[in-house]
C-alpha cells in the first residue's frame, strides 16, 4: 500500500473580536488549517489571554479553561491523523464536521446507550430483567453523558472516536 502524503496541518485559537457578548467577553474561535484551505469553528469558550494562548491564572476555572482547549486540540489533531491514516488524505472541512460530529453520528456513544436502556426498561416490565441492573445502567449513561461534556465539550461522540484512551479516562473520571 502507497504512504499517505502528510499534509500541513494547523490548529489556531482566536478571539472573534466584531461581535462581543453583553459581559464584554468575546468569543473563543478555533481555526483549522490544512494545505493552505481553512475552517473556523467555535469553541463555545469566551475567557482567554490572546498573548499567551490560554487562560492565565492559577484558579479552579482557568485550569479548567485551559484543559478544554488542550482537549480541543488533542481531538481535533487526533481526528487529523485517523483521517489521515484511514483515508490518505483529508480536508480542513471533514476535521470540522468529524470534531462538530455533523453527518457522522448515525451510530452515536449517547444514542446506543440510550436505545438499549430504552428496551431494557420494556424488559423490566415485564419482570425479565431486574430494576437494580437498569438503575446502574441509567447512572452510568449519566456519567458518560456528563463525562463527554467535561472532558470533549461535546453533547455525544461517534463511535469512531471512541478508542482505548476514552475508556481509560472515562474509567479514572
Amino acid at each position: 500500500m502507497e504512504q499517505s502524503k502528510r499534509l500541513t496541518f494547523k490548529l489556531l485559537f482566536y478571539l472573534k473580536k466584531s461581535n462581543p457578548k453583553k459581559n464584554g467577553n468575546v468569543t473563543v474561535m478555533g481555526r483549522i488549517t490544512i494545505d493552505g484551505k481553512e475552517k473556523a469553528f467555535s469553541t463555545k469558550l469566551d475567557s482567554w489571554d490572546l498573548k499567551h494562548g490560554r487562560v492565565l491564572g492559577k484558579s479552579a476555572l482557568a485550569l479548567r479553561i485551559n484543559l478544554k482547549f488542550d482537549s480541543i486540540r488533542m481531538r481535533i489533531t487526533n481526528i487529523y491523523d485517523i483521517m489521515l491514516k484511514e483515508e490518505g488524505s483529508t480536508t480542513a472541512q471533514k476535521v470540522k464536521l468529524m470534531y462538530l460530529g455533523v453527518g457522522v453520528m448515525d451510530d452515536s456513544i449517547e444514542k446506543v446507550f440510550k436505545e438499549h436502556n430504552v428496551v431494557f426498561e420494556r424488559m423490566v416490565s415485564k419482570n425479565e430483567r431486574s430494576q437494580s441492573t437498569l438503575n446502574k445502567y441509567m447512572d452510568v449513561y449519566y456519567h458518560l453523558n456528563k463525562f463527554i461534556k467535561i472532558k470533549y465539550s461535546k453533547e455525544d461522540m461517534a463511535f469512531r472516536e471512541f478508542n482505548s484512551d476514552f475508556m481509560l479516562e472515562f474509567e479514572h473520571y
